[in-house]
């Protein structure tokens, strides 16, 4: 009975070179879907980049393209002095800016722009701080009067009335 239980074990445990060979090509099999498995993931990844630098690149041209139309646009940009965010816009005498500043201001944008200019360049060249505008409330309702102040030198100027 001992002998029968052991035959029976021992040629479970052995492996004929039947099974191996079995064993062998399972494995082989399992391992080529494996490597077939990892190229579509690879390739997968490598049309997602090209997807994502397409898409990069374009975006880059027409950030590009805006900058360059904007630049070679004829209009005077100014930012708020406010905010510093927003571009300020003119429509008849009353510039303004998104951001809630409007100014009663008949000579134009231009002109603003320009003593705006002068006024933070004649501030720079004694003063390394940076002006700081600030508005008050003007008579008529809604617009504001524009100044610049340093608290380092103590320079006040006023911009628009």
């Amino acid at each position: 009975m001992k002998q029968a239980r052991a035959h029976a074990f021992n040629a479970h445990r052995n492996l004929t070179e039947n099974d191996e060979v079995l064993m062998t090509s399972i494995f082989r099999d399992e391992i080529t879907e494996l490597d077939k498995d990892i190229e579509v993931h690879e390739t997968t990844i490598r049309e997602l980049m090209n997807e994502a630098d397409q898409w990069l690149f374009e975006e880059t041209v027409r950030a590009d393209e805006a900058l360059i139309s904007e630049y070679q646009s004829n209009s005077l940009q100014v930012f708020c002095p406010i905010c510093q965010k927003n571009l300020l816009k003119q429509e008849a005498s009353v510039i303004s800016c998104t951001c809630g500043v409007r100014f009663l201001f008949e000579s134009g944008l231009e002109r603003f722009h320009e003593i705006l200019q002068i006024k933070v360049t004649y501030h720079e060249t004694f003063c390394e701080r940076i002006l700081q505008f600030f508005t008050e409330p003007k008579p008529d309702p809604g617009f504001f009067s524009l100044s610049g102040i340093c608290n380092d030198c103590e320079y006040m100027t006023t911009i628009v009335l």
